[in-house]
């Protein structure tokens, strides 16, 4: 097999890239310094410090610093030096790197590099400054640093955040300078373009997009000619359907590659790098799931700058591999900012109709929506091939959404976060109203959300918000009661009592009602009310 033709992997350290900005914001306070080993061992042990990255095998020699770091009490820098001198990491070294933490910093800080959104040179090979990039200040911007441990999982994903997402996957390029690998094309324009082809044709059996289970063919696909692609996907739907089996995938793969993987790397190809690609390409904003998350297609809301994309950003670029001049130039064309993705003008806030909420409560069912509610409030995993994908703070709003429309028949119920052509959240409710309007006679109640379980989380960061929220709604709708339902994953006592204190006539009685989601599930199922 040629060793230097491999299925397309962004990164294997951090596969969720709404992590990416928790990284940058880490870095942002050594910015403008040279790198050095020891430069990139320090700022390994920040990303501890600030709960981004957990050392796993460090925290299970130190208990308390293991609750220390489930909880919002800062870690210091003492214990965070702590941890990572208590933890080997084992492995080949980075090229330019010292082996363990300082080689760990590469394969944190590569794939950001590769994208545009920072610069550094390897210190064995050359100290240079670290330069975040203009792209990467607007990325770092959307991020707080908090204490909250994998904030990822209970921040939102913004709609800026996406924007720069299609900006860094559409410029990204396989064959780049600081890829050893031969596969040569433009991955997300070529996406874009074998889609459009496959639903165009009426032959192709669904216009539904590529079936996920040819995304390892798509991943390995050698050169960047969507029409060949697009030959040998058809040509394969013809001889084994839309849902072959993991053997005869493996079969096209390795016909592809001229030459057979071994177990690990089969498994791999059929299950990690499907999720990781449609991770990644669904952070853009660009595509959706369809087919019960059986098919990556095109996101119908986001045709013009997909157009855009295979106008601008079809044709390959060739560059030599750590050749200097070529890093420089191919680092200059992925960090140049082309407006076209971040400017709001081009932002579509598409909201849902009843329609498609009806559709997706009926889809999931009730059993399935109770049980994901519970997966959030646990801070578990979904495994739910649409839902896993959805952000959590997200879904959380879409959950809730379609738990109130099945459960609570007496009110009309809108949400305010952004959809694709499907109804699929693809970001948050806008900071300028509620999550969710209920409207029920002449009464309207404000529903919000959050993954946030700390007392300070809860109260300083969104009671205002619900409150402010809540005072606006009074005013567009003098003749009617409004009030505010609050969710969490558990409600903290100190939220509780503030909750009551809004209620009184120096908060101008403004009643919110707290709940945790199990408190909320109960109330619904047993009431059929939300308050």
């Amino acid at each position: 097999m040629p060793s230097n033709y491999k299925p397309l992997s962004f990164t294997t350290t951090v596969r969720n890239p709404a992590r990416f900005k928790y990284f940058l914001k880490v870095l942002e306070k050594f910015n403008g310094r040279k790198l050095t080993n020891d430069l990139a061992k320090e700022i390994e042990v920040n990303l501890v410090k600030e709960k981004i990255y957990y050392p796993l095998n460090s925290y299970r020699q130190f208990s308390h610093l293991r609750e220390k770091y489930k909880s919002t009490d800062p870690l210091s820098i003492q214990e965070a030096w702590e941890l990572v001198n208590a933890q080997n990491q084992a492995g080949h070294p980075e090229r330019g790197f010292e082996p363990g933490w300082a080689s760990r910093f590469d394969t944190h800080y590569m794939m950001p590099k590769k994208l545009g959104l920072v610069y550094y040179s390897p210190p064995n090979i050359l100290e240079q400054e670290i330069k975040i990039t203009e792209l990467g200040n607007k990325l770092l911007n959307e991020a707080k640093l908090e204490n909250i441990p994998d904030p990822q999982n209970v921040n939102d994903v913004s709609e800026i955040e996406q924007s720069i997402f299609a900006h860094c996957f559409t410029k990204y390029q396989r064959k780049n300078p600081f890829t050893a690998e031969l596969n040569h094309n433009n991955p997300l324009s070529l996406l874009i373009r074998v889609i459009k082809l496959l639903n165009e044709d009426p032959n192709t059996l669904t216009d539904a997009g590529l079936s996920v289970k040819e995304i390892p063919i798509f991943c390995i696909w050698r050169n960047n000619d969507e029409v060949s692609l697009f030959e040998t996907i058809k040509n394969f739907r013809e001889s084994h359907g839309l849902n072959p089996s993991d053997e005869i995938v493996l079969d096209k793969v390795w016909e592809i590659n001229e030459g057979r993987y071994n177990s690990f790397q089969n498994t791999t190809t059929m299950n990690q790098l499907p999720d990781e690609f449609i991770r990644k390409m669904r952070i853009t904003g660009l595509f959706t799931l369809r087919g019960a998350g059986r098919f990556l297609d095109i996101n119908k809301n986001r045709s013009e700058i997909c157009e855009y994309i295979i106008k601008n950003y079809s044709k390959i670029q060739d560059y030599e591999l750590h050749n200097s001049e070529d890093v420089d130039k191919y680092f200059n064309y992925t960090s140049k900012i082309d407006d076209k993705f971040l400017s709001t003008q081009n932002f579509i806030h598409q909201n849902t109709d009843d329609s498609q909420i009806n559709f997706w409560a009926n889809e999931f069912g009730w059993e399935i929506i109770k049980s994901e509610l519970k997966i959030l409030k646990n801070r578990g995993d979904s495994r739910n091939p649409i839902l896993r994908i959805i952000p959590g703070p997200t879904r959380l709003e879409f959950l809730t959404t379609l738990a109130i429309k099945l459960k609570c028949n007496s009110y009309i119920v809108k949400p305010n976060y952004i959809v694709d052509d499907q109804g699929l959240p693809t970001s948050h409710a806008p900071g300028n109203g509620a999550d969710i309007e209920c409207y029920k006679e002449d009464k309207i109640t404000l529903t919000e959300v959050t993954l946030h379980t700390s007392g300070h989380q809860q109260s300083f960061n969104e009671l205002p918000k619900i409150h402010r929220h809540v005072i606006d709604k009074r005013n567009e709708n003098p003749d009617k009661q409004v009030d505010a339902l609050y969710i969490a994953p558990q409600m903290h006592r100190d939220s509780i009592f503030n909750c009551r204190m809004m209620g009184q006539d120096n908060y101008q009685n403004v009643l919110v009602s707290p709940k945790g989601i199990d408190e909320f599930i109960e109330k619904i199922e047993t009431e059929s009310l939300i308050i």
